[in-house]
């Protein structure tokens, strides 16, 4: 048996089609997320045969990847699906291949297989991807939330004539009080702003307030020490993304803006 046959044959036993109703349910020889076989559907109609999802697939997948629908992780999803040729309905949150002819099936199998797999790579995001995306995320956020009134910078110095002090969020208000955010993702990131609270403790930079937000901060991957440190902090304000949301970091922000003020 040659190499080509050998793969066919493999590939091909590792399907398993049964009929029902309006189609068919197809286990493939993929995995999905890691544990169970990965399951579509078949819808027919007359000569014509469409690729669809469980329908679950997106709840799945974010029960390990965290939540998809902010705006950078659903653009991902958006341009895998336009890649693929595949239909995305945001509403449902399902994905259905075109309608193919019953003898181009087969190519149809592969193109929304291929997609499904890609998918679920999202899983599999290096810890450095994760981070960047939680830092987008509340930027995302920040940005939508302080508009009238505000100027939002990213990477900025905490004080002009502090170059040498970095915050990766800035939130200028109009009233001339502004918040340094720290996104809590490394080491380096919570000693950047233990070290901000101390420079604007030690200059009375009165003018500015420091926060550091985990994106969890009991499961964070920061310190015990550290995370201690932040929290105890007289200066550095604390913000938990896990607890309280998208809307309710920014209320957090808000409020100490005001607060200072």
């Amino acid at each position: 048996m040659n190499l080509q046959k050998q793969i066919c044959k493999s590939f091909c036993d590792g399907f398993r089609v049964r009929e029902v109703p309006k189609g068919f349910v197809i286990t493939s020889p993929f995995t999905w997320l890691g544990d169970e076989p990965l399951v579509f559907y078949a819808s027919k109609e007359a000569s014509k045969i469409r690729f669809e999802d469980s329908g679950a697939s997106f709840l799945y997948l974010e029960d390990v990847a965290g939540d998809l629908t902010t705006d950078t992780r659903m653009e991902t999803v958006r341009q895998l699906a336009k890649l693929h040729e595949i239909n995305f309905d945001e509403d449902t949150v399902t994905f259905s291949s075109q309608w193919f002819d019953e003898d181009q099936s087969g190519q149809g199998v592969i193109e929304f297989l291929s997609f499904m797999n890609r998918l679920q790579d999202l899983e599999f995001q290096s810890r450095e991807r994760a981070e960047n995306l939680f830092k987008e995320d509340l930027l995302d956020a920040i940005r939508g939330h302080f508009t009238n009134g505000y100027t939002v910078f990213e990477k900025h110095e905490i004080s002009p004539d502090k170059g040498g002090y970095i915050t990766d969020i800035f939130v200028a208000a109009d009233s001339g009080r502004s918040a340094a955010v720290y996104v809590a993702t490394a080491e380096i990131k919570v000693l950047e702003a233990l070290l901000a609270a101390e420079l604007i403790a030690r200059e009375r930079l009165v003018t500015v307030t420091p926060i550091v937000v985990y994106e969890d901060f009991i499961n964070s991957s920061i310190s015990k020490k550290n995370r201690q440190r932040t929290m105890n902090n007289d200066v550095l304000n604390l913000v938990d993304w896990s607890g309280a949301g998208r809307d309710g970091t920014n209320s957090k922000i808000e409020a100490i803006l005001r607060r200072a003020a």
